[in-house]
């Protein structure tokens, strides 16, 4: 087995490890959402717990006020978390606006729920992508480097990656919007989705029950959006690595591995085996991720590009 070959085989065994190892920190993230759910509808049985009845709250009931100590315990649960929120910008001025009502509806006090268990849902989900990409990117940078030199010897590598570097790779907006822009981003469509799932469910005099099942469908797609997204984001870092691992061994060119199989979409299979020079990699463009979920990878070679293979621009 000649350098190349083994450093394709290599890529290949790190992309599935790295997938498995996803598959796992998601599962965990999917507590995070029922868990969330569960929160929701608490509030929801909580607050239509006096009014409704048979478990259907009539529309004029929704629009009566929360007064007195039911209103207060409910604005100190927000102005707590305001205060120890590390959260952005405009969706701690909703909460304190909500907050510093004298009294408010019982539609607007569940929003405000829902905007709180969705910005912590963000907030740990935040956590979980920076950890595990943050560990995606040293390990499979390193692990190129020792590759590299265990088959051809090439110049040492730094002697430890600096924190500062890894950080900026994270917070890399190569599609546009960096993955934390788009966590957050995520969050807001979510808490949308959810309040007008809600307002109509309310207006139509739905159970606590069927609002319950409208708000898990509604999570369930909030999830499967973080999941592309952790995803995603994994294999641009893991790409990212490689393409940093090859420059530090004085590589100047990479070579597009489409991980061939059923799932294969044409654009990456019409890329696999093209060399490209590494001053031109374009992530989106000529290297991977080519598309959401995306699963190809990108191996160093002494070749040039041939006549049926191109640099970007």
């Amino acid at each position: 087995m000649n350098s190349q070959e083994y450093w394709r085989r290599r890529q290949v065994e790190r992309e599935k490890k790295w997938h498995d190892l996803t598959t796992a920190e998601l599962k965990s993230l999917k507590k995070y959402y029922t868990s969330a759910a569960k929160e929701i509808e608490k509030e929801i049985a909580l607050l239509y717990a006096k009014y409704a009845r048979e478990n259907a709250l009539p529309p004029e009931e929704a629009r009566k006020l929360i007064r007195g100590a039911e209103f207060k315990q409910w604005r100190m649960t927000l102005k707590e978390y305001v205060a120890k929120s590390k959260a952005d910008p405009k969706l701690l001025r909703e909460l304190n606006t909500l907050a510093m009502r004298s009294r408010i509806s019982r539609i607007e006090a569940i929003h405000g729920r829902t905007l709180i268990e969705l910005a912590e849902l963000s907030e740990k989900l935040q956590e979980t992508a920076d950890a595990h990409l943050y560990r995606a990117y040293v390990e499979n940078y390193y692990q190129n480097v020792y590759d590299y030199h265990k088959t051809v010897g090439l110049p040492s590598p730094p002697a430890s990656l600096d924190a500062k570097r890894v950080e900026s790779v994270l917070q890399t907006a190569w599609s546009g919007k960096n993955y934390s822009a788009r966590i957050w981003a995520n969050r807001s469509k979510l808490t949308k989705e959810i309040q007008r799932s809600m307002m109509t469910a309310i207006h139509r005099g739905s159970s606590i029950q069927q609002l319950s099942k409208d708000l898990a469908q509604r999570m369930e797609v909030g999830y499967k959006n973080a999941e592309r997204l952790i995803r995603t984001e994994l294999n641009a870092v893991e790409n990212k690595a490689s393409a940093d691992a090859m420059k530090d061994a004085e590589f100047t060119h990479y070579q597009f591995m489409a991980t061939l199989d059923r799932r294969t979409c044409i654009r990456c299979g019409e890329k696999d085996g093209e060399i490209f020079a590494l001053k031109d990699m374009n992530q989106g463009e000529n290297a991977p991720p080519l598309h959401p979920r995306c699963r190809c990878t990108i191996c160093a070679t002494f070749d040039t590009p041939t006549s049926k293979s191109r640099t970007s621009g």
